[in-house]
Parts: C-alpha cells; structure tokens; sequence
C-alpha cells in the first residue's frame, strides 16, 4: 500500500517535489509531496527522511537523486 501526504505544508510554495521512501527490493512505501522552493531545499528535506529508510527524489518526472538509508539526522539549532 502506498501512502501520499504532504510534508510542510505551504500554499506559497507549490508542490512539484516528491520523496519516495523505497525498501531494498525497490517497492516504492510511501509517496510524500514536498514543498520546496529549489532543488537544495528539497535535497534537504529529503535526506531529512533517509535517515532511516532509502528515499529517492523527484520533481514532477524528473528523477533528481537517491539517498540511501543511514544518512545522519542533521543537527538544529534553537
């Protein structure tokens, strides 16, 4: 089953973005629309969610990057 929702949700940015979380065999598990305004917003956001499951990246049809699980959580601030 696959699961479509979206993350940050802001009308000020419109939703061309899509993370895919995939398992080893390439089942995609869920389909997230991103709200991104460039394409290192969205790399973000996506590494974001690999921290513990592969995620590949997409804007609209455009196949931007995979990133593997284990990636390390990013720090914040504040």
């Amino acid at each position: 089953m696959v699961r479509s929702y979206r993350l940050f949700d802001d009308p000020e940015f419109p939703s061309a973005y899509r993370a895919m979380t995939v398992t080893g065999d390439g089942r995609v598990m869920a389909n997230l629309s991103l709200f991104a305004g460039s394409d290192l917003e969205a790399i973000a956001a996506a590494k974001v969610l690999a921290y513990d499951q592969a995620v590949e990246l997409w804007d609209d049809l455009c196949f931007i990057d995979r990133f593997e699980a284990g990636l390390q959580r990013p720090e914040f601030e504040g």
